[in-house]
């Protein structure tokens, strides 16, 4: 929580609120076969700080009265674009049918050699992935999440879970062991009498 009067370190106590989760997460084999309600299949971690642009897109600093904030630079939106391509790339040779990669290269390369104005194909990840986890920044995607959990999940289900931290992107896919009724969850969870209290972003 940031308290001092720099405008450009304030935009962080909208965007972030406290909170909290808890997960447990294990190795053991049998585990994921019995009782786990997911199997993580594919992890991938892109990161910009090497880059100077990247470093100070968002970085932490004292204002001029040494009190301690994050500063958010225009830059970060054109480093977090690059971020996600970098990751969705890796990401999209893990798991992607061939089908997929072959359309994407073949496009990459008329467009490199043939034809400078044609669009690369863009692969498409739902023919692997089920259910789409994104960061919330506003209401509408927020209803619009709820409204997708609400479908359920079934087993076999793969859940792409795309978490933003500074310049650093993670992309998780979960396999969904067990069939989840996710809107019963959604309209009886451990917040559901005070959910309604909280300021709409």
């Amino acid at each position: 929580m940031y308290k001092g009067k720099d405008r450009s370190m304030m935009i962080l106590n909208c965007l972030f609120r406290m909170g909290s989760a808890a997960i447990l997460i294990s190795n053991k084999k049998e585990l994921i076969k019995n009782s786990a309600k997911y199997e993580l299949l594919y992890s991938v971690r892109t990161q910009r700080a090497f880059d100077d642009t990247g470093y100070y897109s968002d970085h932490c600093e004292e204002d001029s009265e040494g009190l301690t904030g994050v500063t958010l630079k225009k830059d970060l939106l054109q480093v977090a674009g690059e971020t996600l391509r970098c990751n969705i790339s890796i990401l999209g040779a893990k798991m992607l049918p061939i089908r997929e990669k072959i359309l994407h290269g073949v496009s990459l390369f008329h467009r490199k050699f043939i034809d400078k104005s044609i669009d690369i194909y863009m692969p498409n990840f739902k023919t692997v992935i089920q259910h789409f986890c994104l960061p919330t920044s506003g209401k509408a995607l927020t209803l619009k999440l709820k409204k997708e959990l609400k479908k359920g999940m079934w087993c076999g289900n793969l859940a792409w879970e795309l978490e933003l931290d500074q310049s650093v992107i993670y992309s998780l896919v979960w396999k969904c062991n067990k069939c989840i009724d996710c809107g019963s969850v959604a309209s009886g969870g451990p917040w559901d009498d005070t959910i309604h209290q909280y300021p709409v972003g």
